[in-house]
């Protein structure tokens, strides 16, 4: 139902758009380069140690180039660090943009990109020392929780203090660094945050070194869609696709017409070569390959998850 859904507004906003259909992907031909770009996000999109950028909306650019420029196909990314930032998706410079919702409404960005698959879904949820009695959020009752002011973590747990009845102290911070000392010294009893940047959070020495936990269930959930603009709707049919394909495991999804999307005959192959289904790049940027060491929780495969349908047989 989730895929249907999504593939008959893919076709809505496909068919309304201008008739340029392939101006991208013959852009993007001509040029040999794929131009991409992501909010940060740890795991998603982040800057590493040597200045370039790395994470799982990095690997799923370069699959779609691998998809239909070969091995050899380049990609250029970009970081939204900034209000302005957002300019190169607005006017179509990026041909694929991977973006939450939450972004894609504050930015005004909806009348010019079609949403895509959903590639990754980011957890707001509750972090608590190992020792804790904590096991679900409702054990913190009575305890207080560390957030930032203004913060998606901050709605997400007035809304899930609402809907549990729960009744706790918040203490709120501006910076990140005080949030962090804060629960550090134990003025609070959990931290209110985005899974990604809690994992980040727990290599910090102070949180004793991956000995914090993340509570289950998550407060809330949201997506990070692959975004394309509205110029081109072939171009967005495509993106759909190759993306959607690699998150249903490849070589367990229907074939796609290659030739007519504008795909590489071998181009699952390529990809799987180059930088492996969805299910590797997730282990390898966010879960138990990476750093952060999350649990795949929504992200897992159906049942247990949201994101992956069943395995073919």
């Amino acid at each position: 139902m989730r895929c249907a859904l999504a593939t008959a507004a893919l076709l809505l906003v496909a068919a309304a758009v201008p008739a340029r259909a392939g101006q991208v992907l013959d852009l993007v031909r001509q040029e040999r380069v794929l131009r991409c770009g992501a909010e940060p996000r740890p795991g998603v999109a982040a800057v590493t140690d040597d200045g370039g950028i790395s994470g799982l909306a990095v690997d799923l650019c370069r699959a779609a180039a691998i998809a239909v420029l070969g091995p050899e196909g380049r990609i250029a990314f970009r970081l939204y660090d900034a209000a302005r930032d957002f300019d190169f998706v607005r006017d179509g410079t990026d041909e694929l943009a991977f973006l939450s919702g939450a972004a894609i409404a504050a930015e005004g960005l909806a009348p010019h990109i079609v949403p895509g698959p959903t590639v990754f879904i980011e957890q707001v949820a509750l972090l608590v020392p190992q020792a804790s009695a904590a096991h679900r959020p409702e054990d913190l009752a009575g305890g207080t929780i560390c957030l930032m002011i203004g913060s998606a973590a901050q709605r997400a747990l007035e809304a899930a203090i609402a809907r549990l009845h729960l009744s706790v102290a918040r203490l709120a911070f501006e910076e990140d660094e005080e949030m962090l000392d804060g629960y550090n010294v134990r003025r609070c009893d959990a931290m209110a945050d985005e899974a990604t940047r809690l994992g980040v959070m727990r290599l910090d020495g102070g949180v004793n070194h991956l000995t914090s936990r993340i509570l289950s269930p998550p407060l809330a959930l949201f997506p990070v869609f692959a975004a394309t603009g509205t110029a081109d709707g072939q171009w967005s049919a495509l993106a759909f696709w190759t993306l959607q394909a690699l998150i249903e495991g490849g070589a367990g999804s229907p074939e796609l017409p290659a030739a007519a999307l504008g795909l590489r005959p071998d181009w699952r192959q390529e990809v799987r070569d180059a930088v492996g289904l969805y299910a590797d790049m997730l282990r390898r940027h966010v879960g138990d390959g990476s750093a952060l060491r999350l649990e795949p929780g929504p992200d897992a495969v159906w049942p247990d998850g949201l994101l992956l349908p069943p395995a073919a047989p």
